[in-house]
């Protein structure tokens, strides 16, 4: 039922029109995946160029962390032909930093002191 009446309305309808309608609706689909395609070119290009930065850079860092785990490595066999306590070696190596805050110290919601 509802099949013959979609066949009657598309008997009756004008398609010199529709032609036109198609042709615009399809130039923009084409427009519309022109501008997607472009996007997507410029982000990988954009990717790229950033991965090849951060390669440089983890060179970078890879060459610093040699050059100075050779520098304590040095500085490790100096002291230990000197006689140095191993104890002595530990004073050499940089500490991780310390809050200055210690955790019995309670800070004041308003002002932002240090209570206690």
């Amino acid at each position: 039922m509802l099949y013959d009446k979609l066949w009657e309305i598309a008997g009756l309808a004008d398609w010199s029109r529709m032609t036109v309608e198609f042709n615009v609706s399809a130039v923009g689909a084409f427009v519309v995946a022109v501008a997607l395609i472009w996007t997507i070119i410029r982000t990988l290009k954009r990717m790229r160029t950033i991965e090849t930065r951060l390669g440089k850079m983890q060179k970078e860092i890879n060459t610093l962390q040699m050059q100075e785990s050779r520098r304590l490595m040095a500085g490790l066999n100096r002291n230990s032909e000197a006689g140095i306590d191993a104890d002595d070696v530990a004073g050499m190596t940089v500490s991780p930093p310390t809050s200055p805050h210690s955790p019995n110290h309670k800070i004041g919601k308003i002002s932002g002191t240090v209570i206690g």
